[in-house]
């Protein structure tokens, strides 16, 4: 029997005489047996809907004829399903409804299933049962159907079902007379807690056919593939992408120092130990400043040195056109992300998402219940979910977001000083897997590039990519036969207007606010000295390469 420690009692719901649950998950399968077997427990008996089969007994028989309609069904449970005048015990039966939420947009079936719940209170020993992967329900409904927040998997039901489901692979290779010892290799020293990381956030029967799949390209189990096929689920989920963290973690981060230095210790602020020593979980961090910057690679690269999963949410795709829609939406997304966990949530460019919270967006208060949804679950959460917001405008974003406490840390990321731009150079060339030629001197790219954000450098180094191919002898395709010079990103540089100077009233504003409120993220300055280039090795430097 699968571990329920966190699974809702439903033995006790049929005891207690509730009438009508729904349970809102794709997890179908999984919740249909817990159901039974409680409903069993209790001496009911057992039978599924759906409006391809009609009513079905476990056993694959049908219970009654054309019963597709779910409004037959309904009716047919009222009637023919309850009690008889010649019975001396009610019938006791539940019926586990799956996908009736396409038809609870007409007030017909609404009220049937009104009337239903209604008079199966009366004593008749019955039930239903709704199961819908469709978070929301009919406002009518609320006073006769209970709800059940059903969870995902968690570790160890996960565990259970990875042996379940190692076993059930030794004994298929035992059975074509293979070997399992690549198999069994695959789930010890350790590979088994990476096989369970990489199971969290999936639904039962998504876990067993990752396992499955696994098993089938390479008859073993393998963190990497399952991750993979998560991925692909939870880009199916509204809001919902999963990002792959940079590889090179913070080398591949150019300047931000101050950041890497805060990050640095808090990695270790997730595991067993630093619990049990007394540590609070580190909650998370407001990444704001200049458009380009680097806050969204930043957090890439985060995950990569924290070793944590990256999950990217989208608050406005998570926007609904019905009552409750948002809301439903981000909880399914912060309940992944909490069934995953440890890992990093990240909001990116929050403020384009909740800057109409305050009531003036025209979208009908959906911005507000979307801010009331995330605040509430920021005080509230108890899983080690870091949440990284983004944002480039904090006018847009509503002060109960910027409240003390909300976040560990507000960052303010302005745009890159003398030495980080030549950092930030080098990190790009290594990007493209190659090496500056410094032809004329590093101190002119700095002063071509004053006021440029990473993504501007970025762009001039990709320029100068092009002009170095465009030099390539039509013979070769070797890039060593057409260096990456300086002196073309410098001219790349020059046809360049930054953002810094189209936007230069809106970044001194964000700069003004910024002052006091939030900790930047760059190292101490570099001195006006150094800036002009009266000192420090830049001046001086030529003929040498940026690795």
């Amino acid at each position: 029997m699968m571990p329920r420690s966190k699974i809702p009692d439903i033995r006790t719901y049929i005891k207690a005489r509730f009438t009508a649950l729904w349970i809102p998950s794709i997890d179908e399968m999984r919740i249909t047996g817990v159901v039974a077997e409680a409903a069993r427990a209790e001496g009911y008996k057992v039978l599924t809907w759906d409006c391809v089969d009609g009513l079905m007994r476990l056993n694959g028989d049908a219970e009654a004829a054309s019963m597709q309609d779910p409004e037959i069904a309904l009716r047919w449970l009222r009637t023919e399903g309850g009690p008889r005048e010649d019975e001396r015990q009610p019938s006791r039966v539940i019926v586990v409804f799956r996908d009736i939420h396409r038809w609870l947009q007409s007030p017909t079936t609404v009220r049937l299933l009104r009337s239903t719940a209604q008079d199966l209170q009366a004593g008749f020993g019955m039930a239903v049962c709704l199961v819908t992967p469709d978070a929301v329900l009919p406002e009518d409904l609320t006073a006769e159907v209970t709800k059940i927040n059903w969870p995902l998997p968690g570790r160890e039901e996960v565990g259970a079902m990875l042996d379940d489901a190692g076993a059930a692979f030794v004994a298929t290779l035992q059975s074509q007379n293979d070997s399992a010892e690549d198999l069994i290799r695959s789930m010890q020293n350790g590979r088994r807690e990476k096989i369970i990381d990489a199971a969290l956030g999936l639904s039962a029967e998504q876990i067993q056919q990752a396992f499955a799949y696994s098993f089938a390209d390479n008859r073993s189990l393998n963190p990497d593939l399952i991750t993979a096929e998560k991925a692909t689920v939870i880009a199916g989920i509204k809001g919902l992408t999963w990002w792959e963290p940079d590889p090179n973690g913070m080398n591949s981060l150019g300047g931000m120092q101050e950041l890497k230095n805060w990050a640095a210790p808090r990695a270790q602020m997730f595991g067993e130990r630093a619990r049990k020593f007394g540590l609070p979980t580190p909650k998370g961090a407001l990444l704001l400043g200049v458009q380009g910057c680097g806050k969204s690679h930043a957090v890439k690269c985060l995950a990569t040195a924290w070793g944590m999963p990256l999950i990217a949410g989208d608050l406005g795709a998570m926007k609904g056109k019905y009552v409750g829609d948002s809301e439903a939406s981000i909880r399914k997304a912060l309940s992944i992300a909490e069934v995953v966990a440890p890992c990093i949530l990240m909001f990116d460019e929050i403020e384009k998402a909740l800057g109409g919270s305050a009531g003036d967006s025209g979208d009908g208060g959906v911005s507000s219940d979307q801010l009331g949804a995330v605040l509430t679950w920021l005080q509230e959460k108890t899983a080690p979910v870091f949440v990284v917001c983004t944002s480039n405008d904090i006018s847009r974003l509503p002060p109960e977001l910027l409240r003390k406490g909300r976040f560990d840390e507000i960052f303010f990321v302005d745009l890159p000083t003398y030495s980080e731009r030549a950092e930030i150079l080098s990190v790009c060339a290594k990007r493209y897997n190659r090496e500056v030629t410094t032809d004329v001197a590093v101190l002119d790219f700095l002063q071509a590039t004053d006021g440029f954000s990473g993504a501007e450098i970025q762009a001039a180094v990709e320029s100068a990519l092009l002009t170095a191919f465009g030099r390539l002898p039509a013979t070769s395709s070797d890039p060593a036969a057409s260096p990456l010079l300086l002196s073309d990103i410098i001219s790349a540089a020059n046809v360049t207007q930054p953002l810094s100077k189209t936007a230069a009233e809106k970044i001194e504003k964000l700069r003004e606010w910024a002052v006091g409120r939030t900790r930047p993220v760059a190292a101490v300055a570099t001195t006006a000295a150094q800036k002009s280039g009266e000192q420090g090795p830049a001046s001086t430097m030529r003929r040498r390469v940026i690795a």
